[in-house]
């Protein structure tokens, strides 16, 4: 047997759970990070993008695309 057959085929990064996922990383819990950082004031531009995406709705979006049937 070739050393490519032992090996174990590489499984799909979306198809772990979290138990698996602590396995495979040897860990038992998740640590939450504290990151120490000052806020900054939004630029224009981002006010500007965020107040666009607030009328976003996908949902009437992806509903408008669907064909029409009567």
């Amino acid at each position: 047997m070739s050393s490519n057959a032992k090996k174990r085929k590489k499984k799909n990064f979306a198809s772990f759970n979290t138990t698996e996922a602590y396995k495979q990383l040897s860990i038992s819990e998740l640590l939450p990070w504290n990151i120490d950082s000052k806020p900054i004031t939004p630029s224009p531009f981002f006010q500007e993008r965020w107040a666009r995406l607030q009328y976003f709705d996908l949902q009437k979006y992806e509903e408008s695309a669907l064909p029409y049937l009567e």
